[in-house]
């Protein structure tokens, strides 16, 4: 097992960005791992057993550190196109990788909002769309729901979610910027990849995830669920819902 990190210059994202790499000494699939709020790959690799992931799953990990932009394009951050234009082809370059290479995307927490949105996006791009504590919040953000942008709404708090989510009155159905409106359409296009979702149930995002299980499954997309007993939002849980995706690779 190898861990390290390159400085990838990106036009997209108009600045360089660090990505980790994970590898096991034999790689038969690739994994697009993205972090949650306040994340890096740094931060990931102290929390988390990522050789120990790798080793038992014959996997290459891809760990960019994103930011706080929740993956969802804006014209300073084009997630969308450093993922698929940049990110991708120079790893598969640099490590020879085959062009039918099985390739994953997972996400934790704000993590798992992107994933679902990037892997509904590109659905041909990923055997498997791997969602773990997903923080689905485009309702609150859409409504100024206090428990999610703040009892206080300071200028500052909602500078920030304006950038992101804005224009908050069609945020709710528009599937380039809500990951759920994401998946539906990329079902009704017949293309969506199966989604493996989980979460503890003491967290306080749980019923925001079984209510979109419920939607997703309404839809007749294919949703392998797994509740955490007594799971937390935190890294025991997150490790605990990715051992149980990894399994279920396909």
């Amino acid at each position: 097992m190898r861990k390290h990190t390159i400085e990838l210059k990106s036009e997209y994202m108009q600045r360089s960005v660090t990505v980790g790499i994970v590898t096991a000494e034999k790689i038969d699939k690739v994994l697009l791992l993205l972090h949650g709020y306040g994340g890096s790959f740094q931060i990931l690799d102290k929390e988390l057993p990522l050789g120990e992931y790798a080793e038992e799953n014959n996997m290459l990990m891809i760990l960019p550190d994103m930011g706080n932009g929740y993956y969802i394009d804006r014209p300073s951050y084009r997630v969308n196109d450093f993922m698929m234009k940049e990110l991708l082809p120079t790893v598969f370059a640099t490590y020879d990788l085959g062009n039918d290479m099985a390739t994953y995307i997972a996400g934790i927490s704000m993590g798992g909002y992107g994933s679902l949105l990037i892997g509904a996006t590109y659905p041909k791009a990923f055997k498997q769309m791997i969602a773990i504590s997903p923080a689905f919040i485009a309702h609150d953000v859409a409504i100024g729901n206090p428990q999610v942008v703040g009892t206080a709404k300071s200028p500052e708090v909602m500078k920030y979610y304006a950038e992101i989510f804005a224009p908050f009155d069609t945020l709710e159905e528009d599937p380039l910027r809500n990951p759920i409106p994401a998946v539906i359409r990329s079902h009704e296009n017949g293309t969506v990849p199966e989604i493996i979702m989980t979460c503890g149930t003491k967290d306080e995002l749980y019923k925001r995830n079984t209510d979109a299980m419920e939607v997703f499954r309404g839809h007749g997309v294919k949703v392998d669920w797994l509740s955490v007993e007594e799971g937390l939002h935190d890294k025991e849980c997150f490790d605990k819902g990715l051992r149980y995706a990894f399994k279920r690779l396909k």
